[in-house]
């Protein structure tokens, strides 16, 4: 599992690379929107609760995730979804109850910084 941190644009360049890489032009997916990205960073690093479509995309509720989609991100949904199977930890997705288990735990842990004020 290696997160991609969006802001770092060499990191987020060698990320594109790769995407561009495994996909070809006939068969080519969009790569989540760099805000999902964002989002998904944070939801694995420190456990942040994410907004409804990609709490959707974590539940493994796609009828909700396209429900919740804004439709900029509405071709990118098939996207977002193979970034977070490839991307996160297994025992961070899949259904309501390992998304709470993973909140849960990132706030417990050290790693948990919601913010830099304190």
């Amino acid at each position: 599992m290696k997160l991609i941190d969006p802001d770092d644009k060499k990191e987020l360049h060698h990320f594109y690379l790769e995407w561009k890489s495994c996909y070809t032009e006939r068969n080519y997916v969009k790569p989540p929107s760099i805000t999902s990205m964002r989002i998904l960073f944070q939801y694995g690093m420190y456990g942040s609760l994410p907004g409804d479509f990609i709490m959707a995309v974590l539940e493994n509720n796609l009828y909700n995730a396209f429900a919740t989609a804004l439709p900029e991100d509405m071709d990118s949904v098939y996207g977002t979804v193979q970034y977070v199977l490839i991307r996160l930890p297994m025992d961070s997705y899949g259904s309501p109850e390992k998304v709470t288990k993973w909140v849960e735990r990132m706030k417990k842990s050290k790693m948990y910084r919601p913010t830099t004020l304190y």
